[in-house]
């Protein structure tokens, strides 16, 4: 996150999935769980979905303009540690992603 505050422009490239794996509603906080309720991740149908979403998908770069003092404004889910993509679940309300246009279906 600090290299993050030294910018004043951020360029991230990002594509349409349509809902993150195991979701029904993109705008909304997710926590994927066994019956137990221990954390697992990926859920069962994420590589399916993700090689299906996988053909014809656009690829778009956005420029974040960050030298105004706002915050990034992105609200994420996956990483590396769920071994998963970082998906992009919201963006905050006059944020930088949101100046920019920056929309979650």
């Amino acid at each position: 996150m600090q290299v993050l505050k030294g910018c004043k422009k951020l360029a991230i490239t990002v594509c349409s999935m349509g809902r993150i794996p195991g979701g029904y509603i993109t705008n909304h906080v997710y926590s994927w769980v066994d019956p137990e309720g221990r954390n697992v991740s990926p859920p069962p149908d994420s590589h399916e979905t993700n090689q299906r979403q996988g053909q014809g998908m656009e690829e778009r770069t956005v420029i974040l303009n960050m030298d105004d003092g706002r915050s990034l404004g992105l609200m994420i889910r996956g990483g590396a540690e769920y071994g998963l993509g970082i998906y992009i679940t919201g963006v905050d309300p006059g944020s930088a992603a949101d100046a920019c246009a920056l929309k979650v279906p």
